[in-house]
């Protein structure tokens, strides 16, 4: 029989295999054409690429930890390393961005650059249609899967469309200079093509580190999880023989954390099996809301365990 690793692969890390293939592709494609076409923006995109394939190859070796059960040493599982490297993912493209940005102003009071324009606008034209393609196959893997690396790495795809898509209007623009012998002109094209893509590109790491940082934190999530888990609590507290309840809520990664705590009446029977039901039943409840559930319920007689 005929090994097919498509069969071993979840949804998720076929995404992130096809996008690392990808991205080595495009990779040596950027560096390649840079240096032919004496491009600092190409070279500087290709070298976007090499940092996104390994922060993608990162992504795919969490994806594998992340899919294992918890074990001596990581005893609450591997989640937790998926806004890790999210953050960090964020933080290596942010400063990609500002490298670019100081390249780019210092070749521009160098008195700009020449670059083979032929070579380098079919190599924007065919990187915006990888990107692009690449982008959309991600998104849609992400919102099936819920897999934030995935939608991270999709975004990175988004930033390197972008870039692309200024090269091709930037050369355009270059390529029209030439006919109307303004050649002089046409060297600044690339510097400020690199200026404007590396502005433009910091949007997105910027979003990726502060959605993520949140979650490195344990900081309460705010996508309403929390209004709908405190609904819930509060059905709770008006069942009988309940006094108070209190709740808290951490989301990291694709998994949430819920501890509920339960102020139970001395004068009611509070024994295992309607512990166990009541747990059963919020559970019940909150699983439909929250795919990825840690929940823990805790009952006692005392206010300071709440």
């Amino acid at each position: 029989m005929a090994f097919d690793v498509r069969h071993y692969l979840s949804p998720e890390k076929k995404a992130l295999v096809v996008s690392l293939l990808m991205t080595m592709w495009m990779s040596f494609l950027g560096i390649t054409t840079g240096l032919l076409t004496d491009s600092n923006a190409i070279l500087l995109d290709g070298i976007f690429s090499v940092i996104s394939m390994f922060m993608t190859a990162l992504g795919l070796l969490i994806s594998f930890l992340i899919s294992r059960e918890d074990d001596k040493t990581f005893q609450f599982g591997y989640t937790h390393f998926e806004p890790l490297l999210n953050t960090f993912n964020g933080l290596i493209l942010f400063g990609l961005c500002l490298y670019e940005i100081w390249v780019a102003v210092q070749l521009f009071a160098d008195g700009g650059q020449f670059v083979q324009l032929n070579y380098a606008l079919v190599y924007a034209g065919m990187s915006i249609l990888i990107c692009w393609l690449m982008y959309r196959y991600e998104l849609r893997v992400a919102e099936t899967t819920l897999s934030e690396i995935v939608r991270v790495d999709a975004n990175e795809w988004l930033v390197d469309g972008l870039l692309s898509g200024a090269l091709l209007l930037g050369f355009g623009f270059a390529y029209l200079l030439h006919y109307l012998d303004l050649a002089h002109l046409a060297i600044y094209m690339d510097p400020i093509l690199t200026i404007s893509l590396g502005l433009l590109a910091c949007a997105v790491p910027i979003r990726v580190i502060k959605h993520n940082f949140r979650e490195v934190l344990r900081l309460a999530p705010n996508d309403r999880m929390s209004e709908r888990v405190d609904s819930v609590v509060a059905d709770l507290q008006g069942s009988h023989g309940v006094v108070a309840c209190e709740s808290h809520l951490a989301k990291t990664g694709r998994r949430y954390d819920l501890e509920i705590n339960i102020l139970v009446s001395s004068y009611s029977d509070w024994s295992v099996p309607k512990q166990d039901r009541i747990r059963e039943a919020l559970l019940n409840r909150l699983q439909s809301k929250l795919d990825n559930l840690w929940l823990t319920v805790s009952f006692t007689e005392q206010k300071r365990w709440l």
